[in-house]
């Protein structure tokens, strides 16, 4: 382990014993304006990241999307989004991007993480989120870190998980708000 995954991992798991310091808020997903969406890039899967991107904003929602890149590269995407590197990590475990700092401190109606696995530095950014409700896959362990978990099928595209989340999340939603 790196000394800055060291740090990093120290800082989130202080996070995850202080717990969230705001209780989640569901609104319903027709009336939610602002989306959040943490990704990391999957290899051929960029067309259903840019589909659900897209429907998004069809469905009038403004849409802020942050990525972590291992190396800066080109853009593969048809949205606009900003990223960190590990160079942004620093020694003890700071993430030094304005924009991560910006993202974190945002209150979105709903965060979407949109990655099978959840790494540390995205655990670090969900449990210090100011997000409303935080949505994303299941993962043995890691409950702590949304509101709302789907189990993904193991072979199911992106575009399957993807519209899954979305219709999980707007059926539950509106069901709350139907009482």
């Amino acid at each position: 382990m790196k000394i800055a995954d060291y740090f990093l991992k120290r800082k989130t798991d202080q996070l995850i014993r202080k717990g969230r310091s705001e209780d989640a808020v569901m609104v319903s997903l027709p009336e939610a304006k602002d989306i959040g969406i943490l990704f990391l890039e999957e290899e051929g899967q960029q067309q259903a990241l840019n589909k659900f991107v897209d429907e998004l904003v069809r469905d009038h929602k403004r849409v802020r999307a942050l990525t972590f890149f291992e190396n800066f590269h080109s853009n593969p995407y048809q949205f606009k989004f900003d990223f960190f590197t590990k160079k942004e990590i620093s020694l003890f475990g700071d993430i030094q991007n304005e924009k991560v700092s910006q993202f974190i401190d945002f209150r979105f109606d709903y965060l979407f993480c949109v990655s099978r696995q959840v790494f540390l530095p995205f655990e670090y950014i969900l449990m210090r989120s100011h997000a409303k409700f935080r949505v994303g896959f299941h993962e043995e362990g890691k409950e702590y870190l949304f509101d709302l978990m789907v189990e993904p099928p193991q072979d199911a595209s992106l575009q399957t998980l993807l519209a899954q989340l979305y219709e999980y999340t707007q059926k539950i939603s509106l069901s709350l708000h139907e009482h």
